[in-house]
């Protein structure tokens, strides 16, 4: 019970960290079974928030690289989808205001 009083805590508190490490997870565990363009919208979401969990999907993505997967088919997949995270930030960008 002290685990559950602990995390309502923190999602009161405003504090969204738990929830950027949920979309982390999940982005990675597409990324792991190789479906890295439909990771590509959460992790511009994450990095869009916290642009340092960019070396965590980084991390990732070298990793599936390594576990049998023909490499080149891996790189270009990756290569997609940070081509696809690229076009979303700045995207986003465009949206934000003109600073004062």
């Amino acid at each position: 019970m002290a685990g559950s009083i602990d995390l309502i805590a923190i999602f009161l508190g405003g504090n969204i960290e738990i929830l950027l490490i949920a979309f982390l997870l999940f982005a990675r565990r597409l990324i792991w079974r190789h479906h890295t363009l439909w990771a590509a919208p959460t992790i511009a979401a994450v990095i869009l928030v916290k642009p340092q969990f960019a070396l965590l999907f980084l991390v990732f993505g070298c990793l599936s690289a390594f576990t049998g997967s023909p490499a080149r088919l891996v790189l270009r997949k990756a290569v997609i989808s940070a081509a696809i995270v690229l076009l979303l930030i700045v995207i986003e960008a465009q949206r934000w205001p003109e600073p004062a």
